[in-house]
């Protein structure tokens, strides 16, 4: 299986996530996945302060 990866900026566009379509569209039409989908956040996530 091959790893891909796309390293998410903030500021990143929701419609970025269009180029991950065809690894998605091959996945779905082989018979075992071809391709190891990852979004890799550049800056690690906040977490909110529970009161």
């Amino acid at each position: 299986m091959r790893k891909v990866g796309f390293i998410i900026s903030p500021g990143y566009l929701p419609m970025g996530f269009a180029v991950a379509t065809p690894f998605e569209i091959a996945n779905r039409q082989a018979a075992e996945p071809v391709y190891d989908i990852r979004m890799l956040p550049l800056l690690p996530p906040v977490r909110g302060i529970v009161a």
